[in-house]
């Protein structure tokens, strides 16, 4: 598929889709880099070892594919706290060993519950400007099924992605 993207004057990427650790479509848990998360899911984003062997699984992927450009893999967050930002941290510090000078997309993956709260997605800007990536890839979890009509939601999306 990345090469019909290419063909097409597009730019493929990989989302790995961390951030939904009990993820059970077969063409997610296939990829190699899927065994990491599905038997460390704990582990995996602490840096060291665990994210290394992630990291360095997703780097095969994505040069099999000419992937250039990589979106970093990252938890839910299901409130936005210290132990969350040092997880998306620890993949930030530990991606150039296995991207090189690629650009890094770093992924903000928020609950409905933090996209709810104005002070944690404020909270999430801030610290995000620090972080040595080229851009952010922002996964937002709805609080309904379908559409979205509660407008605080929308409005902390939109700041969330500005």
């Amino acid at each position: 598929m990345s090469t019909t993207i290419a063909a097409a004057n597009a730019e493929p990427l990989v989302d790995p889709q961390c951030y939904s650790t009990g993820a059970d479509h077969y063409r997610l848990v296939t990829h190699a880099f899927w065994g990491a998360v599905a038997g460390y899911p704990n582990e995996v984003f602490l840096g060291g070892t665990r994210t290394a062997e992630l990291l360095a699984a997703l780097a095969v992927l994505a040069q099999s594919l000419g992937i250039r450009r990589h979106i970093l893999p990252a938890p839910l967050a299901a409130a936005v706290n210290d132990d969350w930002f040092a997880a998306c941290e620890a993949v930030i510090e530990e991606a150039p060993r296995h991207f090189g000078q690629n650009p890094l997309l770093a992924t903000v993956a928020l609950s409905s519950d933090v996209i709810l709260d104005e002070i944690q997605v404020e909270n999430v800007i801030e610290r995000a400007r620090k972080w040595a990536v080229s851009g952010f890839y922002v996964v937002a979890e709805t609080p309904t099924a379908y559409l979205v009509d509660n407008p605080v939601w929308l409005s902390n999306l939109l700041l969330s992605i500005i």
